[in-house]
C-alpha cells in the first residue's frame, strides 16, 4: 500500500495540489508531482519486475482516489477536503486568526490592553442613537472573531464607519481587524464593478474600502449597493484563480468601509431600501480622538502586544441582550440616526422625490377634479417632460426603468400617495392628489452638512 507516500496530494482533473515548504497549498503539474514523489517521498521511478514503478502507481492512485472537483479557499472553515452538494473540494485556506492570550483580559487602563480599550471607549460619538454603539460593535466583532478562531465562520453585517480624518478609522480598518482576522484585502475595484478578478479577495475574511477615493455616479452606486447587499446576503460565490478549474466557494466574511463625516462621503452608503438595512451596520465616531497615535513601528508594537488580549476578551465576551439578533447574523443591526438622515437626504431617491412632488403639485392644480393620476412609467415620464424647466434641471437621467425603480423605493419608504397595481399588461402607478386620504407621506429627513450635534 502507498499509505503516507500519497498523503495530502489531490487532483482536480487538470493539476495536482500539495502544500509547499511554507505550508501553503499550491498547484503543480504531473511532472512536478512525479519529481516530488521520488525525491521528497522516496518512491522509485524504476519498474518493479512486471509492475509499474512506484511513482506511476502513486500518480494513478491519486487520480482514482484523491480526486477533487476544485480547489479554493473556504475561509475559516474546516481544513482539507470538504464536501458541498455532494462534491469534494479542497479547502486551500491556511490563514490563522490571532492566537488569544491564555489569561482573562481586564478592560481599561489597568488591564493588559490599555491603548485599545481607551481607543474603543472613546471612538464612538456620545450622541449616537439608538443605543450604545460600542455594545453593538463589540458584539459584531466578537461573533466575527470567534467564528474564525473556531473555524466555523458564520455570516454578519457589513460595517460603515464615518468620522473625521486622522481619527483612527484606518487604524481600526487596516490595523486592528486584520491583526485579529489574519489579514485583509482592499476590495474597492471588485465591489464597484471595475474588475472581475477576485481570487485574491477570497483568501481573506475581511475586505476593506477606505474611503474618499470612491466617486459614485448613479450607475456605479446601483452596482455598489447591489454588491454590498450581496456580500452579506449570499454565502456562495464564483471563484476563478489563474490555472485552476473554476468553482463555487463559500465566503462568510465582512466588508468594512470608512469615510469622512460629510454629505459627499455619505453617498458611499448603499441605497437604504428595506431589503438592505438589516445587512448593514452604520457607525459615527466622536469628534475628538481618544488616543494619540505614534509612529508606524510604535503602533505595530502596540498591536503585537495587545491583540492577543483583545482576542481573549472577544472570545469571553457575552453579547448583551439588547444586541442579540437572529440566527442569521447573530447581532442586531445598528444604524446611527444622523448617518441615515444624511444619507437619505443625499440620495438619488430624495432628489427624485423633489421632482415628483413638484410635478404632483402642478398637475393637480391644473386638474382639480381628478382624485388621482394613473399610468405606466413611460406615461409618467412623458408627463414629467412636459415642463421644459424640469426637463432641463432634473430629468436627463430618467428612463422608464429608472422611474419604476425610484417609485418602488419611495413606496417602500412610506410615501403613502404612491401606490401601484399589476396585471398581464404590466404595472400601473397611482399617484393621489395632495388633499386625498392617501396623500400623507413620510418626509425624508433633512440632512446635515457634517455629522455633528447640530
Amino acid at each position: 500500500m502507498l499509505g503516507k507516500a500519497v498523503e495530502d496530494i489531490f487532483h482536480d482533473g487538470k493539476v495536482y495540489f500539495r502544500k509547499d515548504g511554507y505550508g501553503e497549498w499550491k498547484p503543480f503539474s504531473k511532472e512536478d508531482i512525479k519529481d516530488h514523489l521520488s525525491t521528497d517521498r522516496g518512491l522509485s521511478t524504476v519498474k518493479d519486475g512486471g509492475m509499474p514503478a512506484e511513482v506511476s502507481r502513486a500518480v494513478q492512485y491519486i487520480q482514482n482516489w484523491q480526486g477533487i472537483f476544485g480547489a479554493a479557499p473556504f475561509v475559516f472553515q474546516q481544513p482539507g477536503v470538504v464536501v458541498r452538494n455532494g462534491m469534494r473540494f479542497l479547502n486551500t485556506h491556511t490563514r490563522k486568526s490571532a492566537q488569544p492570550a491564555g489569561e482573562k483580559t481586564v478592560w481599561g487602563p489597568a488591564g493588559q490592553m490599555p491603548f485599545l480599550s481607551k481607543f474603543f471607549d472613546g471612538f464612538f460619538h456620545g450622541d449616537s442613537k439608538p443605543g450604545k454603539p460600542i455594545d453593538f460593535y463589540l458584539s459584531w466583532l466578537s461573533r466575527f472573531y470567534r467564528g474564525a478562531y473556531e473555524l466555523n465562520l458564520e455570516g454578519g453585517q457589513n460595517v460603515f464607519v464615518f468620522g473625521p480624518a486622522g481619527f483612527g478609522k484606518t487604524f481600526l480598518n487596516q490595523g486592528v481587524i486584520p491583526a485579529l482576522m489574519g489579514g485583509s484585502a482592499e476590495a474597492q475595484s471588485y465591489l464597484l464593478g471595475e474588475s472581475d478578478f477576485n481570487s485574491q479577495l477570497f483568501e481573506t475574511a475581511y475586505w476593506t474600502v477606505d474611503d474618499n477615493s470612491v466617486a459614485l455616479d448613479a450607475q456605479t452606486h446601483r452596482k455598489w449597493s447591489a454588491m454590498i447587499k450581496r456580500m452579506a446576503a449570499n454565502t456562495v460565490f464564483e471563484y476563478h484563480a489563474k490555472f485552476r478549474v473554476p468553482c463555487s466557494v463559500e465566503w462568510r466574511g465582512r466588508v468594512g468601509v470608512t469615510a469622512n463625516a460629510d454629505e459627499v462621503s455619505a453617498a458611499i452608503v448603499p441605497d437604504l431600501s428595506v431589503s438592505i438595512l438589516d445587512k448593514l451596520m452604520l457607525f459615527r465616531t466622536a469628534e475628538h480622538c481618544p488616543v494619540v497615535f505614534g509612529r508606524r513601528r510604535e503602533m505595530e508594537k502596540i498591536l503585537q502586544d495587545e491583540i492577543p488580549f483583545l482576542a481573549r476578551f472577544l472570545l469571553d465576551y457575552e453579547i448583551p441582550e439588547h444586541c442579540v439578533g437572529t440566527a442569521r447574523f447573530g447581532v442586531k443591526s445598528y444604524h446611527d440616526e444622523l448617518i441615515v438622515q444624511t444619507s437619505e437626504q443625499s440620495s438619488r431617491t430624495a432628489s427624485f422625490l423633489e421632482i415628483i412632488e413638484d410635478w404632483r403639485k402642478t398637475y393637480f392644480s391644473e386638474n382639480k377634479n381628478k382624485p388621482r393620476w394613473e399610468g405606466g412609467s413611460f406615461q409618467l415620464l412623458k408627463e414629467l417632460n412636459r415642463d421644459e424647466l424640469a426637463r432641463e434641471a432634473g430629468l436627463r437621467q430618467l428612463s422608464g426603468a429608472v422611474l419604476n425603480s425610484q417609485l418602488s423605493a419611495l413606496k417602500a419608504r412610506g410615501v403613502k400617495w404612491i401606490s401601484s397595481s399589476s396585471d398581464a399588461r404590466g404595472r400601473t402607478w397611482i399617484i393621489s392628489r395632495p388633499d386625498s386620504s392617501a396623500a400623507h407621506h413620510i418626509t425624508l429627513p433633512v440632512g446635515h452638512s457634517t455629522f455633528s450635534k447640530s
